[in-house]
């Protein structure tokens, strides 16, 4: 795929949507991102499961490339994926700074559902990963009920302790899974599924941080005319404002200022 370095491809007048590029692949905080579709990213994912080979997949918002910017580790984990996707629109606005148009807001939570659908369709097997027990097993539970077909060979909730790692590894090899579906919740859920790669049999694994407890009911979703806007960030702060006040009111403009700053070095 063509990759370019954002921060050294600027153009004259990157604001302007005739003079932004779009690659399909580009750099944003060292991070390399893939360019694509929605429908781009599950059939890379699907392909991969189908053929059975080992992959990793993640996505990045402002959140995560924050914690990118001050843990190296993470930026050392994120470049070991297969893929990594632009989730939202503090990515969005920070690759247009540098001249670069977002192909589409490829999201783990807008994704999950479609990823569903097509594994039921395609005949391959999920493990769930993450969350609380209550949670990953009405999510499991409420997937079947939307797709009959849908083989979601085991369930694991996600509050164990390290030393259990290997036997739900074992598990989850037992199960014969396809792909694994893990909802810890960045940067951990990407470290595990790195640090874990080669024990782990099944091709797939994605991290796809809270949408478990989306699709439980849990927490409901922003209007989709808000998600239209990008704006479902702001219904999670209305819904959670003690916990998300920090990630959204201090962290997005923080993110939105460092993009603006390697934009313009």
């Amino acid at each position: 795929m063509k990759n370019i370095n954002i921060q050294s491809q600027m153009k004259r007048g990157p604001y302007l949507k005739e003079n932004r590029k779009k690659p399909d692949c580009f750099k944003l905080f060292s991070v390399n991102i893939r360019n694509c579709k929605m429908q781009q990213a599950i059939d890379s994912i699907i392909q991969h499961a189908k053929q059975r080979k080992a992959a990793n997949f993640a996505f990045v918002n402002a959140d995560c490339l924050n914690k990118v910017w001050s843990q190296s580790w993470y930026q050392v984990v994120l470049a070991k994926m297969q893929e990594v996707y632009a989730d939202g629109i503090g990515v969005k606005l920070a690759a247009k700074m540098s001249g670069v148009e977002i192909a589409d807001n490829v999201n783990g939570t807008d994704l999950f559902p479609m990823l569903c659908q097509q594994a039921a369709e395609q005949g391959l097997k999920l493990f769930f990963l993450g969350a609380s027990a209550e949670v990953v097993e009405t999510c499991a539970k409420k997937m079947e009920d939307r797709f009959p077909e849908l083989d979601i060979v085991g369930i694991q909730h996600g509050y164990f302790e390290e030393k259990y790692s290997a036997s739900i590894i074992k598990r989850i090899n037992s199960s014969h899974a396809d792909i694994v579906v893990i909802a810890f919740g960045a940067p951990l859920q990407e470290f595990w599924m790195n640090h874990y790669r080669d024990k782990i049999q099944t091709a797939v694994c994605i991290g796809v941080g809270g949408c478990f407890d989306f699709y439980s009911g849990r927490i409901s979703r922003a209007p989709l005319w808000l998600r239209k806007l990008s704006l479902e960030w702001l219904w999670r702060l209305i819904q959670e404002p003690q916990r998300m006040w920090q990630r959204y009111i201090i962290g997005n403009p923080l993110f939105l200022y460092r993009a603006w700053k390697l934009a313009h070095d």
